[in-house]
């Protein structure tokens, strides 16, 4: 591997695995500040819905200026600087302040270096599933790493690996370089004037896939601890999904050159529909919570892999920083943020298997967006890659 797709494996590699120690174990670190299930779940809702505007904000000045890494750099740099003082707060609000702020400029960087990949892949593009394959192995590394230093050393070390990793991003975002491109900014055209109905479809799907995903994000630790499960058995929960998903990344490229988008998202939404299903009626079972674990690899390996393909073809050169923010506010921000939001209202006025009984029901709704998809591929096939 080249020293330059190295350096966009190690950004990779550090984002996930701050991703991996703040999804299943900064819940934990606001439960034993005396938080309570609502508060932490609104509190873990503001990362997801930062991503409604952080990334396209980010990706049209990347657009226009042309400056992505100098963008992505600050970014970094700044959510690392923004995180510093949750240290030395306690209360909700202070703690609501600090998290908007770091993830603003933390959500920011990732749909450009997702750019910034695509382009230095130019022709191969089916080999990004190989260079985001290390964002995932980040994520596994944290999820073992972070359960055993928490058995070992108390919630209370869970800042200062978020810190830690912040600032290695950082770091790694000095090591990447951009290839120059063949247009100029005035030549850029609307992103609202190249909208078509599979792209409209997609983002559909987008949305609504990460939405059902909220109650998973936000309370799948405490939904495992619940059933009796130990800190470091959820640790390799949250794990087992990411290393079937490496697996996936690692075969993604025939997957894209063997079947249609149609095909594929058709299995992500129907195993999506099968994993929380699985989670609400089988969740004393760990083999079946780890089967369901497993199917993460669809869920979000496939689906991501695809969406990033798919959304990369079908917009015209020139809007590939906004088409991959779009990507990341409709589906992570507004889809993920407002089903953690929903989630955090519902979780103690229902018992808590049910909610995950909802999300598959809403899931299988999802499949209507396929229509548009099908129509496309069937009478124009060259429309859809």
């Amino acid at each position: 591997m080249s020293r330059r797709f190295a350096g966009l494996s190690a950004f990779y590699f550090f984002y996930f695995a701050t991703l991996g120690t703040y999804l299943p174990y900064w819940p934990i670190y606001l439960e034993t500040q005396g938080f309570a299930l609502h508060e932490i779940g609104e509190l873990m809702a503001i990362a997801l819905l930062t991503k409604i505007f952080a990334p396209y904000i980010w990706g049209w000045l990347a657009d226009r200026l042309q400056y992505r890494l100098r963008l992505i750099r600050w970014s970094d740099f700044i959510a690392f600087a923004a995180f510093v003082p949750i240290f030395y707060v306690k209360d909700y609000a202070s703690i609501a302040i600090i998290l908007l702020l770091f993830s603003f400029f933390w959500n920011a960087s990732l749909p450009q270096v997702e750019v910034l990949t695509l382009n230095n892949l130019k022709y191969h593009a089916h080999r990004y599933s190989l260079i985001r394959l290390w964002g995932s192995v980040g994520f596994i590394a944290m999820n073992v790493i972070g359960a055993w230093l928490i058995s070992v050393r108390g919630a209370d070390v869970i800042p200062w690996l978020m810190l830690s990793l912040l600032f290695l991003l950082w770091l790694t975002t000095q090591t990447l370089s951009e290839p120059r491109l063949s247009f100029t900014a005035a030549r850029i055209p609307s992103i609202t004037r190249s909208l078509n109905a599979p792209l409209v479809a997609l983002f559909a799907i987008c949305f609504l896939i990460q939405f059902v995903h909220g109650p998973y994000y936000a309370y799948f630790t405490i939904y495992m601890q619940e059933q009796g499960y130990g800190t470091y058995t959820i640790g390799w929960f949250w794990a087992v999904g990411v290393i079937a998903e490496v697996l996936v990344f690692i075969y993604c490229s025939v997957l894209l050159r063997s079947y249609s988008i149609t095909r594929l998202l058709f299995i992500v939404i129907v195993a999506t529909a099968l994993r929380w299903l699985l989670l609400a009626y089988y969740r004393d079972y760990i083999v079946i919570v780890l089967f369901a674990q497993s199917l993460h690899a669809i869920t979000f390996g496939v689906y991501h892999a695809v969406l990033i393909h798919a959304i990369s073809k079908l917009l015209p050169s020139g809007l590939e920083g906004r088409g991959q923010a779009l990507y990341s506010s409709l589906s992570f921000g507004v889809g993920g943020g407002l089903g953690t939001y929903v989630a955090s209202q519902l979780w103690e006025q229902m018992p808590s298997h049910q909610l995950f009984i909802y999300a598959g029901l809403v899931t299988l709704i999802t499949l209507l967006c396929l229509l548009p998809l099908y129509r496309a591929n069937r009478g124009e096939p060259s429309r859809l890659p």
